[in-house]
């Protein structure tokens, strides 16, 4: 059986979201190959910083491709 490769989108948001989404990206990534799964990931903005750039917290783009490209998300934290 071929490995099922799942689209992960990274929301790192504010703070301490910066830290824990790469090393949820390690976990994700170090997973055995027992489980047949493997993971691509696409780089998403949401947050207090966002909305201060762009002057929405979650921007339609990235509520776009989590609908449309993505199977999950791994969120961070937001302000």
């Amino acid at each position: 059986m071929a490995a099922r490769t799942l689209r992960i989108g990274l929301i790192p948001g504010d703070g301490i979201g910066r830290e824990v989404i790469p090393a949820g990206r390690r976990i994700l990534e170090a997973l055995p190959s027992s489980l047949q799964l493997k993971f691509s990931f696409v780089d998403l903005e949401a947050g207090f910083e966002t909305f201060q750039k762009t002057g929405a917290a979650l921007p339609e783009k990235t509520v776009e491709t989590l609908q449309k490209e993505c199977d999950g998300a791994l969120f961070g934290a937001v302000r």
